[in-house]
């Protein structure tokens, strides 16, 4: 490890392979006995706080290159646990969303999605060791994996198409409907999809013994860069869309149905399609996620998407907690007053109703089944108003 007067360096001494003899199994036991049993082992001479130290303004800081390792390099125990699980995290939200999305087209289930959430995160990591491992096949001059650090994920460009696939079955009937025409979970649907995608990636094992100088003139620059463009696109609508309460059948805001409030209205708390709620949250994970690439520190930055959903999931805990519990009293009190403001008043019943100054119904709301959330009747217990909203 060098370093200069203002610049310090964590390169390596040597990047390519390694040229030294190959390791017999009695040298990798004494290996991985000294990396638990030593200090430089456990712990080595890394600086571990400029992994942890955000980058804040108005401060000066060192210049300094960012921390590389070659394939062969000794790692400490301890850095590699700690870049292991920032790698991990930093992988998670490109495993879940293909899963998530592709859910949300064929409108299947909370349980079904789920369990493609789960699959998607079991088989990836497995696969992921395979790839990093790299193990060679018997007699053979070939190779299962690459031996480098990369991660085995589900790919976004199969969502394009399985969206317009959905889309496609739903018109047919392939896909099941209600009588108002609205889509109906097509788990049917989902299966054809995955036979597609099996059948197309033996292509793919085939295509990996083409030479690449053959592939490079197959599928060039001009291509692949225009096909990776369009992907991306499609899913910058679907973000959007999912940012407003879901890309499924709840967008449409249908009157009645399973889907007239997103994600369904079997969920514990669910809105309109583009309730401010909804909205809200989008921002405060799109802001969280700003601040952490542009003042976080470098293992902030490699997971800022999953700190920016775990700071929106603990500010949306802390308002249900706001609501329901005992210390929203004065939040409650306080809602009541700003709503007869708005010309909101107590009927004997217990109903909250609106003045006759005013249309029936909450201005944000397009549906029965929300309204009726509003206006539902108080506990005679202690003649607080209630809601579950």
């Amino acid at each position: 490890m060098s370093s200069g007067s203002d610049v310090k360096d964590d390169h390596p001494d040597q990047i390519g392979p390694n040229t030294d003899r190959r390791r017999t199994w009695s040298d990798n036991g004494r290996r991985l006995a000294r990396a638990f049993t030593t200090k430089d082992g456990l712990i080595g001479d890394y600086d571990y706080a400029f992994l942890f130290k955000p980058n804040l303004p108005f401060t000066k800081r060192i210049r300094r290159a960012a921390p590389f390792f070659g394939l062969n390099d000794s790692m400490p125990v301890l850095l590699a646990l700690l870049l292991g699980f920032q790698h991990a995290l930093a992988m998670l939200a490109g495993i879940i969303s293909p899963p998530i999305i592709l859910a949300g087209a064929a409108n299947l289930t909370s349980e079904h999605q789920s369990y493609l959430v789960s699959t998607s995160l079991i088989v990836c990591g497995i696969l992921s060791a395979v790839q990093i491992t790299r193990f060679h096949v018997y007699k053979s001059p070939y190779y299962i994996g690459t031996g480098l650090i990369s991660v085995v994920g589900t790919s976004f460009a199969v969502i394009p198409v399985a969206t317009g696939a959905f889309t496609q079955m739903y018109a047919t009937g392939f896909c099941p409907s209600d009588a108002a025409g609205a889509p109906l979970p097509c788990p049917k649907g989902y299966g054809a999809l995955i036979g597609t995608a099996a059948i197309c990636g033996l292509l793919e094992v085939l295509m990996s013994f083409t030479p690449s100088h053959i592939l490079k003139k197959i599928f060039p620059p001009l291509v692949t860069g225009p096909t990776v463009l369009l992907i991306g696109v499609s899913l910058i609508a679907s973000g959007f869309e999912d940012w407003a309460g879901g890309s499924g059948s709840c967008m449409a805001r249908p009157d009645s149905g399973m889907y007239q409030l997103c994600p369904s209205i079997d969920a514990p708390h669910p809105l309109p399609w583009g309730s401010a709620q909804f909205v809200g949250l989008g921002f405060l994970v799109f802001f969280t996620i700003i601040v952490c690439e542009r003042f976080g520190s470098p293992i902030m930055k490699s997971c800022a998407v999953v700190l920016g959903l775990l700071v929106s999931t603990y500010e949306l805990s802390m308002s249900v907690r706001l609501l329901l519990t005992g210390s929203g009293r004065l939040y409650r009190r306080c809602s009541m007053r700003l709503l007869r403001s708005f010309g909101y008043r107590r009927r004997s019943s217990g109903e909250l109703h609106l003045g006759t100054h005013l249309p029936s119904q909450p201005l944000w709301a397009n549906s029965a089944a929300f309204a009726s959330r509003l206006h539902r009747p108080r506990d005679g217990s202690d003649g607080r108003y209630h809601s579950d909203m």
